[in-house]
């Protein structure tokens, strides 16, 4: 029973510290839930596909605009936009020859709705339509299927990689890759480096979210500008039977053991390198990735030269926890669930942050799950303070923030971050407009939900530019 017990629950943690970083939970609680469409606005959204459809193929912007498209200049310009991006794809991929509605949903008790359509050239475009419940046009937007999208992206001709396996012989080998200037290796110039540490969750090197790839495009953007990479899949990813099994012991559930630990070791493996600096290597962080920074570098004796913190916060991390299951994380329970769950998320951030788990036994340390996480995990979060972790090494610190994450928020993490770090030389910070929590464009009828990271998009070069300056390259 114990066994069936943990790991229900540790499946449950693994699934939940997941969809914290992705975004994998639906809706918000006050916001815009995403729930299964009626079968009466299944059928109505055929006819809307169908309908709306011809009038793109006949060029007939008036006529959808007349479904409803008018709330004031926002919406305009929306259109606008919407417009001008399926022209660019008719251009590049023909005329739409036929389509077919593959998704429905009520989404804030709205309807709204994915078509596909195919082109003469055989590439599917995805159509998002988003309706009022009388069937008012509220919203549209067009991109490329990500199938398509994906077959168009390759490595840059001035970029090598390598597939390397991270604690190669050890307890726990990681397939990795490192991401260099094509030629680096013949001429023996020592380059800047820096490791690309994941966030909470199962996360590959590629930082793979829906239809977007984080790592692997600012991996391919620093070699670009003449910085080596290493980026590596998590244990959590690789070895989660580990965290499964009912006798793990306690080491499993720590911050070296999901992150520090193999952050370290792609930073050494770096400095074997004969092309690479071995005094110019940076840890590059994501989420709870990032807020580890100070501490990998104590634990590596000062091996960092410097620190790029990407969308992440100087609040306990049990907060952040907090907060995301708030304002997202519980929209699709009802009302009954919701009021309770929120008592006992409640409970147990407080739990935490009173340092109770440190007074638990051993054994109920790593059969205890509290905000998603065993207790162990808390127990060792919270024997060190990283931001002043940060403060006392003073190293070069970048922080960077995708405007429009609702996940680590610009107005509350961001804000904390300029707040605590007001008067800091070393530190510097950047907020981008627009990107969300993996910096990559946010948009579409979904903006602010998970279902954005359906749409294809890539890390604008303009983050990579901003590191590999703040790196001095």
């Amino acid at each position: 029973m114990k066994k069936k017990l943990k790991t229900l629950v540790v499946t449950m943690l693994i699934v939940a510290i997941a969809v914290s970083c992705c975004g994998c939970i639906t809706g918000r609680i006050y916001g815009k839930p995403l729930d299964e469409a009626t079968a009466l606005d299944v059928s109505q959204g055929v006819l809307y596909l169908e309908q709306i459809t011809v009038y793109m193929q006949e060029h007939d912007l008036e006529s959808i605009q007349k479904m409803g498209y008018h709330y004031g200049k926002a919406g305009a310009a929306e259109f606008d936009d919407f417009w001008q991006d399926y022209l660019d794809l008719e251009e590049e991929y023909g005329a739409i020859t036929d389509r077919n509605l593959s998704e429905s949903y009520s989404y804030a008790d709205c309807p709204a709705f994915v078509g596909e359509l195919i082109t003469e050239s055989g590439a599917t475009l995805m159509l998002q339509m988003y309706f009022s419940a009388s069937y008012e046009l509220y919203r549209l937007h067009i991109y490329l299927s990500a199938e398509d999208a994906e077959a168009k992206v390759s490595m840059p001709e001035d970029v090598t990689e390598i597939d390397v396996v991270l604690n190669e012989g050890g307890e726990f080998e990681l397939p990795g890759k490192i991401t260099l200037p094509a030629g680096a290796m013949e001429e023996g110039k020592p380059l800047t480096a820096a490791v690309l540490v994941g966030g909470d969750g199962a996360n590959t090197m590629d930082m793979d979210a829906g239809n977007t790839h984080m790592y692997r495009d600012l991996a391919w953007d620093l070699a670009q500008q003449g910085i080596v990479t290493l980026r590596f899949d998590k244990r959590t990813l690789v070895w989660s039977d580990v965290a499964l099994d009912e006798n793990a012991d306690i080491s499993v559930f720590t911050v070296d053991w999901e992150y520090i630990d193999d952050a370290n070791a792609a930073a050494a493996m770096l400095a074997e390198l004969p092309y690479v600096d071995a005094e110019n290597i940076w840890y590059i962080g994501h989420s709870q990735g990032a807020q580890m920074a100070a501490r990998a570098d104590e634990e590596a004796g000062g091996l960092y030269a410097g620190f790029v913190l990407i969308n992440t916060s100087p609040r306990n991390w049990a907060e952040v926890i907090y907060d995301q299951y708030i304002n997202y994380g519980l929209c699709d329970r009802d009302y009954d669930q919701i009021y309770y769950l929120v008592s006992k998320i409640d409970t147990e951030k407080k739990f935490i942050l009173e340092g109770s788990c440190a007074k638990m036994r051993e054994d109920e340390m790593t059969t205890t799950f509290i905000l998603s996480r065993a207790a162990g995990f808390w127990v060792d979060y919270m024997s060190y303070d990283y931001v002043q972790g940060l403060k006392d090494l003073a190293k070069p610190t970048l922080i960077l923030q995708g405007e429009a994450d609702y996940q680590i928020t610009r107005e509350v993490d961001f804000t904390a971050w300029e707040q605590e770090l007001e008067g800091c030389a070393w530190a510097s910070l950047q907020c981008f407009e627009g990107l969300n929590h993996l910096m990559t464009p946010s948009g579409g009828v979904f903006e602010g939900h998970y279902k954005e990271f359906d749409i294809p998009g890539c890390v604008p070069e303009a983050v990579g530019e901003a590191i590999a300056s703040f790196m001095g390259q």
